[in-house]
């Protein structure tokens, strides 16, 4: 009986034993320069800034006045000359952009930090 009793004890004793405490692992530290963040998926610096100049003719030329030889008399064409911009630029995402503008926002220069917002550019405080 008291065989009996010790292992009774010893069983009972080996299931009542303190827990122990498993923590996680921590995780690792993200490496910036693997995985660079970005904040802002629609900001990018200016790389290049071209104008382009575009002349359009208005009005086709139509005779005006046919004379007695057969001879035609033709309005002066208007030609009318037109300047847009192309500014290249180059996204946090990796990727290259053209946005073409009519007017150049003043302060804008190669190195300018910029935002694309609707097909316009927007100035970004360094």
């Amino acid at each position: 009986m008291q065989r009996l009793l010790f292992l009774v004890l010893l069983l009972l004793s080996a299931c009542v034993s303190t827990p122990r405490r498993v923590e996680p692992e921590p995780a690792p530290a993200p490496n910036p320069v693997a995985q660079p963040q970005v904040k802002c998926i629609d900001c990018g610096v200016v790389q290049d800034i071209r104008t382009v100049a575009t002349t359009q003719n208005t009005a086709p030329k139509k005779p005006v006045l046919s004379g007695i030889v057969g001879g035609v008399v033709s309005k002066p064409s208007s030609a009318k000359a037109s300047t847009h911009y192309e500014i290249l630029i180059q996204m946090l995402n990796g990727k290259k952009v053209v946005v073409s503008q009519t007017i150049l926002s003043t302060g804008l220069r190669i190195g300018s930090k910029v935002r694309v917002s609707q097909g316009r550019i927007l100035a970004v405080a360094p």
